[in-house]
């Protein structure tokens, strides 16, 4: 009864580490992106102005970190829909005139060229949650070349490239697709909810899914990463045939124990009976 008891305990623990593996402590993408500040057109190695921060090397956050910082990426694909789950203290009304940058991803594993874009804001002719592909776009360096009073992030370490932040033309592939903004408050004061459906993107498959999001047309903060779908069911399935060939294997060894020990205690009762069957003779034959 001991060793099931232990064998089961074991099951519960490795079932306990996989679901807290899998809800995760932190974010899927983590922001490691660092970018480099530029003034006008040129990189720029001075003291920030108000802030008085230092651009002399790559940084995290070019400007405030309260007002430009985007924490982390969550993705996942469920049934018929793909989700990116933005977290960061950007408002969706921006700071001003600078306002959200839009997303930028691929789905081939080529990282290097973003072939696909989502609104994440009502902006000239782009609607809010709409897709597009083969995407032109404008850099946070076309937006700020002629502000001569503004320091901001011009490129990212990743590739050092100039940072997209706004999508100018492309293919519309459809607006069924949705960016909702939501207050949560618990240090993290927005969660931006991107719902692009699956259809949207045709017959193409998603491999590896590299995204880049620059937080705002500044691009004072700049994420990137990737995510490899991993079909649900299959995970599961696999998982869960696992754990029941473990528990089929401990069975068949609790049985097998407990057969040898049902059978030791059988031979140990003959034995015994034997002996006072042979002890009874021997006393009748000296009562004779």
């Amino acid at each position: 009864m001991n060793k099931k008891i232990t064998f089961i305990s074991v099951l519960i623990l490795i079932m306990s580490v996989f679901l807290w593996a899998q809800s995760g402590t932190t974010y899927m993408i983590q922001d490691e992106t660092l970018v480099k500040a530029y003034h006008e057109t040129e990189t720029y190695n001075g003291k920030g102005g108000s802030s008085g921060k230092d651009y002399s090397k790559w940084v995290d956050v070019v400007g405030y970190k309260n007002i430009y910082d985007t924490y982390g990426i969550d993705i996942e694909k469920i049934s018929d829909s793909l989700y990116f789950y933005i977290y960061t203290n950007f408002q969706e009304s921006g700071d001003g005139w600078i306002t959200p940058a839009d997303l930028f991803f691929s789905i081939d594993g080529n990282d290097s060229v973003y072939e696909y874009g989502v609104a994440m804001t009502n902006h000239q002719s782009f609607e809010k949650g709409s897709l597009y592909s083969i995407i032109n776009y404008q850099t946070s360096c076309d937006v700020f070349a002629s502000r001569s009073d503004w320091i901001y992030g011009g490129r990212y370490e990743s590739y050092d490239k100039k940072v997209p932040v706004l999508i100018t033309g492309g293919d519309l592939l459809g607006n069924e697709g949705s960016v909702v903004w939501n207050n949560i408050g618990n240090g993290h004061d927005f969660r931006i909810d991107v719902d692009m459906p699956l259809s949207l993107f045709g017959d193409d498959e998603i491999v590896v899914l590299d995204l880049l999001y620059g937080t705002a047309i500044c691009g004072n903060d700049v994420i990137t990463g990737s995510y490899q779908p991993v079909p649900e069911p299959a995970t599961l399935l696999l998982f869960g045939t696992g754990l029941i060939g473990l528990a089929g294997m401990g069975r068949k060894r609790f049985l097998a124990a407990d057969t040898r020990r049902h059978a030791q205690i059988k031979k140990k009762k003959l034995c015994a009976l034997c002996v006072s069957v042979v002890n009874k003779k021997r006393k009748g034959g000296e009562d004779n």
